[in-house]
């Protein structure tokens, strides 16, 4: 297993779900990760949430198309029917190929982080959180880097990775 002190991660979309799988993969195992994420949730990222989608909108990709994650696409929609969509509920096949709604993916994104977090807890990594919280700035010092945030809180580790994805300004 490899080690590495402390990683500092800004931005809890889908980009860093991705980060904490290849870390799991990778048997890296880092003692404390660190996660800023300026919204409430983890994993669904601004397409795949109500601030940046509606009902209607679509991803632009179908189940068949996503990343391995812990628990298929399939057997989430199956524990978990969406009624509201077409081919999502109890009472329809799912169809794979299908794209899927933006708000569906936001959940399903949200849930594998959910679990990928405890699974790489369960591998001795220390994980801590932090949501509404927005990173002001990133220092890098000599053999480390320190995350500063909106209340001014500064946080040290020895790897940063930029996960901040999509901003969409709202504009009529």
């Amino acid at each position: 297993m490899k080690k590495i002190d402390s990683i500092g991660i800004v931005g809890g979309g889908p980009a860093a779900l991705f980060v904490v799988k290849h870390l799991i993969s990778e048997n890296v195992c880092p003692e404390t990760i660190y996660i800023f994420e300026k919204s409430t949730r983890l994993g669904a990222g601004m397409p795949y949430r109500r601030q940046g989608a509606a009902h209607e909108h679509v991803a632009n990709v179908s189940a068949n198309e996503l990343p391995e994650l812990p628990e298929s696409f399939t057997s989430f929609i199956q524990r978990k029917p969406y009624k509201d969509y077409e081919g999502f509920g109890n009472d329809q096949d799912i169809n794979e190929y299908k794209v899927i709604p933006r708000l569906v993916l936001g959940d399903y994104l949200e849930e594998e982080f959910k679990i990928l977090l405890k699974n790489i807890r369960k591998m001795g990594t220390q994980v801590k959180v932090f949501t509404e919280t927005t990173v002001t700035d990133i220092r890098k010092k000599e053999d480390s880097f320190e995350i500063v945030t909106h209340k001014d809180n500064v946080y040290e580790c020895s790897v940063a990775i930029i996960c901040a994805g999509h901003h969409w300004h709202r504009n009529p």
